[in-house]
């Protein structure tokens, strides 16, 4: 009997997964170290934290753990475990939204260009739910890139631009459009993209058609783990007209309703937005419209409004 107990144990292994991301910053590696050493001042490079600006955070004093309290990323604890030069050691707790324990690193390397800056997490998951492993690697690694991208902002210009407001359940979108459709991988949307509104505005030009609102980017399909994003780069119209080539698509976005987020700043940092509004659906705080795409309106054109000055929606249809 206890050779069999032995044994179902041992199927009850915690699926282990590692992450590593890392970025180049102009600046000194003790500058650098200092920062990420200094957990009060996490908060503006935080992944996690600009999803609930209002969640609770509480310092040791001795400096070598913090904790946070919310209701939509949860809670846990920060520790500094060890400490050298070039290098910190944690440990990261979390006991909401359910119990689980990582080991965290940063490595700090001087470079001719800077200081390369790599975070890692070595960690498991409950054996229940040993399928997300891929799944759960591919947020945590999305969730560091976005990190690293802030700390660099914060390291080498003293801010971060990328803000998050949220307005929640209101009025959504209703309209007719017609766009371009791309299946590209997610490092490759931003060219891309920039090429699909040029296409669009040039055709609305020589058609002398009038848009009935802000672009959008309506958004089928997108898997984290394959890198790969299926959307819809669109201009509102009043009306479809006659004669649209097969070049482009045409549609209708109806979302009567949806939760939203309005994000100012950098299209760099949209993903904080993005994960914001997802950790808030996760959260159950609203129903989602499984009917209807998600999708972001540029509210603000980037030819003529400084990066930090973005405005753009990021909406998910709700019921």
């Amino acid at each position: 009997m206890l050779s069999n107990r032995r044994r179902f144990a041992s199927v009850l292994v915690m699926p282990k997964f590692q992450v590593e991301e890392c970025i180049m910053i102009d600046a000194e590696l003790s500058q650098i170290r200092k920062i990420v050493r200094d957990f009060k001042q996490w908060e503006p490079w935080s992944p996690w934290l600009s999803a609930e600006p209002d969640c609770a955070l509480s310092y040791a004093e001795d400096g070598k753990s913090y904790s946070w309290d919310g209701t939509i990323i949860g809670s846990g604890t920060l520790e500094l475990l060890r400490e050298e030069d070039a290098a910190l050691w944690c440990r990261i707790t979390f006991h909401k939204p359910w119990k689980s324990q990582s080991e965290v690193d940063f490595q700090f390397e001087s470079t001719g260009a800077g200081t390369k800056v790599c975070w890692r997490m070595n960690g498991s998951l409950p054996f229940f739910m040993f399928f997300m492993k891929k799944m759960m690697s591919a947020w945590i690694g999305s969730d560091y890139r976005r990190g690293l991208a802030k700390l660099k902002d914060y390291v080498e210009t003293g801010t971060v631009p990328s803000q998050n407001e949220f307005p929640g359940l209101g009025e959504g979108v209703v309209t007719a459009y017609i766009g371009l459709r791309q299946k590209v991988e997610l490092e490759d949307m931003k060219s891309t993209m920039s090429e699909q509104y040029n296409r669009l505005h040039e055709w609305f030009t020589e058609n002398k058609l009038e848009a009935a609102g802000a672009p959008m980017a309506i958004y089928h399909k997108m898997s984290m783990v394959d890198s790969l994003v299926d959307y819809t780069a669109a201009i509102p119209v009043a009306k479809i007209p006659d004669g649209v080539t097969n070049q482009f698509v045409c549609g209708e976005l109806d979302a009567p309703r949806t939760f939203k987020v309005v994000h100012k700043g950098a299209y760099r940092h949209l993903g904080s937005a993005w994960s914001a509004a997802m950790m808030h659906q996760r959260s159950k705080r609203f129903r989602k419209n499984k009917n209807c795409d998600p999708f972001e309106v540029y509210q603000t054109d980037p030819h003529v409004t400084p990066a930090e000055d973005l405005i753009t929606e990021i909406h998910l249809p709700a019921r």
